[in-house]
């Protein structure tokens, strides 16, 4: 099978006049360079702030993931705006992370960069905000 990402945004849910999305994606045959990627909603060079990072490598040859998110296809390290320092099978992150979106697109890139292998089940679930912290 070749690689494929299902991406579903739900939102935008307004609480204390601001807006809040969740993106939900189910990643099959994934490998290390694997790359999805959703609009977060707020238009061109809109703030974002990920308010909780999960995610869970649920089955494959490789057993931990060490995720990455940013502007860009690619994540180059200029243009990575969060990671998480030490791989694990499931990582869970509610440190919240504001940045500006590319002007280009708006999307938000997500690399779950698992250790081995290119037949890999990874789940992820992000909930961000509008606007700053």
């Amino acid at each position: 099978m070749a690689y494929a990402a299902a991406v579903t945004v739900y939102g935008p849910y307004i609480a204390n006049g601001r807006r809040y999305w969740q993106a939900e994606c189910a990643e099959t045959d994934a490998a290390a360079t694997s790359e999805w990627s959703f609009s977060a909603g707020v238009g061109s060079q809109g703030v974002i702030t990920v308010m909780h990072f999960v995610c869970v490598h649920d089955s494959g040859t490789g057993s931990t993931v060490q995720p990455a998110f940013g502007v860009k296809t690619g994540l180059a390290a200029i243009d990575t705006r969060g990671s998480f320092s030490d791989a694990a099978a499931d990582v869970s992150d509610a440190s919240p992370v504001c940045f500006a979106l590319d002007d280009a697109d708006s999307k938000v890139y997500v690399r779950s960069k698992v250790d081995s292998g290119t037949d890999n089940s990874i789940t992820t679930r992000i909930c961000w905000a509008e606007g700053g912290v």
